[in-house]
């Protein structure tokens, strides 16, 4: 297990980093700014504590783990702690005196800066509109960029038993579109080009029956169904 981890480098310093923005843009705007302010004014409650830890944790603890998370939504290797964000920024702006573990203060303190009302009308409105738009706007992101990705599919519009080869250099993360369910349950069965020859070699041996029915620039289809090209 020791092997998997090692002294973080430059390039690992940079990952981290901008996984570190993504956390940013993908959530509420100040979220991380209330987050560390609440880790702080409630650092004399054990689960405030245990939260700021937890996050803590888990985002240094990842400089010490070389691999990149590679493309996705968001940071996902800090996904497994995230929730203490907002958790902990709901302290920032709302912290009773039950919250405290120690007897309450009963002297007067200056207030919080995120105390007054104005700040905290300004940060529900982010809050709403965030929810509304911002959501809706990734939403929307994450359909246009599947409903791509999935174009680069070859054209094929039968819906018979058949397996779909896949030519990856004609596509953007071509190899990403081979996906099949474990026992192969499907109708399709997904699967990367070595080549025409080798296509060709590899379906006479394991399905004999079958013939190419379809091919675009994508990749080519196989099945018993007659050919439509």
């Amino acid at each position: 297990m020791l092997g998997l981890f090692y002294r973080p480098n430059r390039t690992v310093v940079l990952f981290r980093l901008i996984a570190l923005a993504k956390v940013w843009v993908w959530a509420v705007p100040g979220l991380l700014i209330l987050a560390c302010n609440g880790a702080v004014r409630g650092r004399g409650n054990i689960t405030c504590r245990l939260f700021a830890a937890s996050a803590l944790t888990t985002l240094i603890g990842y400089c010490f783990f070389p691999q990149d998370q590679a493309h996705g939504w968001g940071y996902r290797y800090f996904h497994s702690a995230w929730m203490a964000l907002p958790l902990l920024a709901t302290v920032a702006i709302y912290s009773p005196a039950g919250l405290r573990d120690r007897p309450a203060d009963t002297t007067s303190k200056p207030a919080g800066i995120f105390d007054d009302q104005a700040t905290k009308s300004y940060l529900t409105a982010c809050i709403l509109l965030t929810l509304v738009f911002g959501v809706g706007f990734r939403a929307w992101q994450m359909q246009t960029f599947m409903a791509d990705d999935l174009n680069q599919l070859p054209h094929y519009r039968g819906t018979e038993r058949r397996v779909v080869i896949v030519d990856e250099a004609t596509s953007f993360y071509g190899a990403d579109l081979v996906q099949n369910d474990p026992w192969l349950r499907g109708n399709v069965i997904r699967m990367i080009t070595h080549g025409p020859v080798k296509d060709q070699k590899m379906m006479a041996q394991n399905f004999p029956t079958w013939h190419q029915v379809y091919g675009d620039r994508f990749g080519t289809v196989w099945s018993a169904a007659p050919r439509s090209y």
